[in-house]
C-alpha cells in the first residue's frame, strides 16, 4: 500500500512537473514560414539577454506607430541613443545585482540576493551596443540564434519597449554607464523575484514573439538554453 501512494505521490509530482513546465508557442508567430528576422540569445553561465538589430528595432517601431504610439518612441529613442552599433544586448533584473557586478551568484552578498528574491528593489536595464558577429563579441558566452516572424519580432519588441520606465516626454530613462564597453542602464519596469528572474524575463519576451519556452526550465539560464536547444528553436 506505501508503494503504490509513494508511486501516486511521484506520478502526479512528475505530472504538475509537466504541467508547469508546458510552452506550446504561438504557431501563428513561430516559426516563421518566410525570411524572418534573426536575434540572438547570450548565456554568460547565470545571467540571458537578448540581441536584437537595431534597425529591426527601427523597423518594428516604424510599424508601430499608429497602434502603440508610446512603445514606438522608446523603441526609436534607443535605437538613437545606442545608435553607434548594428545590434545592441539587452538584459533585465535587479538593480542591486546588476550594480554588484559579480561574477556569479555565488559571489552575490548575500543580503543583496534575499532582497532581489522577494522583489524589495527596483529594476533596470542594461543595453549594450555592438557590431560584428554577436558570437565572437561574446566569445566567452553561449550565444544562440533564432529566426522570428516579423509579427513575431514585432510582439516581443512592443514587450521589451513597455518594461522601460518613461521620462515625461516619453523616452526611456538613462540612468548612467553599464557594467561594460558602452552599455547604459536605464530605469525599468517589474519587480525582481526568485518567479521572475532575468532569465525568467528572457523567456516572457520570447514567448511574446510565440517561441516555446517554460518559466520553469528558464529559471537559470542554462535550463533557458538547453530547453531552446531541445525544442530545436535555437542554434
Amino acid at each position: 500500500m506505501r508503494f503504490l501512494r509513494n508511486s501516486a505521490l511521484i506520478l502526479a509530482a512528475i505530472c504538475v512537473g509537466f504541467y508547469l513546465a508546458r510552452a506550446p508557442g504561438n504557431p501563428a508567430l513561430f516559426p516563421t514560414k518566410g525570411a524572418g528576422v534573426t536575434i540572438h540569445v547570450v548565456n554568460n553561465g547565470w545571467h540571458a539577454g537578448l540581441i536584437l538589430h537595431l534597425e529591426d528595432l527601427r523597423a518594428a517601431a516604424f510599424r508601430a506607430q499608429d497602434s502603440q504610439p508610446a512603445d514606438a518612441v522608446v523603441l526609436l529613442d534607443l535605437a538613437r541613443i545606442m545608435g553607434q552599433g548594428e545590434w545592441v544586448e539587452i538584459g533585465w533584473g535587479d538593480e542591486a545585482f546588476y550594480r554588484a557586478d559579480v561574477a556569479g551568484l555565488l559571489d552575490l552578498p548575500i543580503w543583496t540576493g534575499v532582497k532581489a528574491l522577494f522583489g524589495s528593489s527596483p529594476t533596470l536595464m542594461q543595453v549594450f551596443p555592438g557590431s560584428g558577429d554577436p558570437a565572437a563579441v561574446f566569445f566567452n558566452s553561449d550565444v544562440m540564434a533564432l529566426t522570428l516572424s516579423e509579427a513575431g519580432f514585432d510582439a516581443m519588441a512592443l514587450a521589451l519597449a513597455a518594461a522601460f520606465e518613461r521620462a515625461p516626454g516619453g523616452w526611456p530613462v538613462d540612468i548612467g554607464p553599464g557594467l561594460y564597453g558602452s552599455a547604459r542602464f536605464f530605469a525599468a519596469r517589474g519587480r525582481y523575484s526568485a518567479l521572475m528572474t532575468c532569465n525568467n524575463w528572457v523567456s516572457a519576451m520570447l514567448r511574446r514573439a510565440g517561441v516555446p519556452s517554460s518559466a520553469v526550465f528558464s529559471t537559470f539560464s542554462y535550463g533557458l538554453a538547453a530547453e531552446l536547444r531541445l525544442r530545436s528553436v535555437a542554434n
